[in-house]
């Protein structure tokens, strides 16, 4: 029998079946993946990497966020250097 597409969800209907696109991520998958993304430089490579191919939808999902996150963090570090504020 050939692999299918979709994967058998545990869903309140029966016999609903989810692509394995939206298959969702386990606690500690987001551990795992928030572990290897704070590394410093081949985390962030890693991170971007899984930006833009994952096939995954969630783990796609959860890499940007983290893009946007180490963003935001960046630009507030350069932003408060800037105006001479000591945030050590």
């Amino acid at each position: 029998m050939p692999k299918s597409r979709y994967i058998r969800c545990n869903d309140i209907k029966e016999g609903y079946y989810e692509p394995k696109e939206y298959q969702p991520i386990s606690v500690w998958g987001y551990i795992g993946y928030e572990l290897l993304f704070s590394i410093p430089v081949i985390g962030w490579i890693v991170c971007i990497v899984k930006t833009i191919g994952s096939k995954n939808k969630n783990v796609r999902n959860f890499a940007r966020a983290q893009v946007v996150v180490v963003t935001v963090y960046v630009a507030l570090i350069v932003a408060c250097k800037l105006l001479g504020i000591n945030i050590s």
